[in-house]
């Protein structure tokens, strides 16, 4: 009689009307309430790179996210890290990322430093993050000859989506490497993977590289 007496007690205070009415008052008959019941469902999180897996963050539900499981190889011309690996290390879990289009503009920053607005470094330096993944940095001579030789593993023909018109300013590429000579610096030309040094005010294109 007790637990009689209980449930209708339950009914009458209106608890399983309450439970039953749980989405923004939604009859569990409705499309309303089955709607808003899905939405409410965890999702996995977006993105991830190939090799990667997810993983418990902690010990809360649906805590997971990408991660790299220990030992993972990378490849050249893989996609990871916010770009295009163009250099692995001899372990194959370290290696150099490019983006994979020039910056914005074409030929129009001159060398500068990482302070300026408008210079190859600067817009480097300040690159956003491609998805999450940031610390971006101007290549340096060595770095953009690896950038050269791989190229068609970024980007495909025609010549790896690097400018390579004749006697263009487009095509040619600031490094991060000052030349001995006072307010000059280096770049490659990607016709010929040429590498001279010009004045810092020269105006050339940029193509900027990570680490991971």
């Amino acid at each position: 009689m007790t637990k009689i007496i209980s449930i209708f007690a339950l009914i009458s205070s209106g608890f399983l009307s309450t439970f039953a009415y749980a989405y923004a008052g939604c009859n569990p008959a409705s499309t309303c309430y089955v709607d808003q019941a899905i939405a409410s469902i965890p999702t996995l999180p977006a993105g991830g790179t190939t090799g990667q897996v997810l993983t418990k963050v902690n010990n809360n539900n649906y805590d997971t996210k990408w991660a790299t499981p220990s030992g993972a190889k990378y490849t050249v011309g893989q996609s990871a890290f916010g770009g295009k690996i163009f250099y692995v290390d001899s372990t194959g879990q370290h290696g150099l990322v490019a983006a994979i289009t020039d910056e914005p503009g074409g030929a129009n920053y001159t060398w500068g430093n990482s302070t300026t607005s408008g210079t190859a470094q600067y817009q480097c330096t300040n690159k956003a993050a491609v998805n999450g993944y940031a610390n971006w940095f101007l290549p340096d001579q060595a770095q953009m000859t690896l950038l050269y030789t791989n190229r068609y593993a970024i980007g495909g023909s025609p010549n790896g989506g690097f400018s390579n018109t004749t006697l263009s300013n487009a095509s040619l590429y600031w490094t991060s490497t000052e030349s001995d000579n006072p307010g000059t610096a280096w770049f490659m030309y990607f016709g010929n993977a040429f590498q001279g040094n010009n004045p810092e005010n020269n105006s050339y294109s940029v193509r900027c590289i990570r680490a991971f």
